[in-house]
């Protein structure tokens, strides 16, 4: 499983937290709440999901993102 914040990626006064099985999954949950409670901090948000600034986006995802156990 992995887990991923808003101050993982630099969002200091958010305290969203997320936990999803996959990377994909997490970068799609993640971007779904910065669309809606963050909007126009990223312009990569809503860029085109093959678009240089996107594929960025998605590696500073990958790399903020952290493994966890699961029980």
């Amino acid at each position: 499983m992995y887990e991923v914040s808003c101050r993982d990626l630099g969002v200091a006064d958010c305290e969203f937290d997320l936990m999803a099985y996959s990377l994909e999954r997490l970068e799609i949950a993640i971007l779904a709440h910065a669309r809606h409670r963050h909007p126009g901090i990223c312009a990569a948000v809503d860029a085109d999901p093959e678009s240089p600034e996107r594929r960025a986006l998605r590696e500073r995802i990958a790399a903020a993102a952290h493994e966890v156990a699961t029980i």
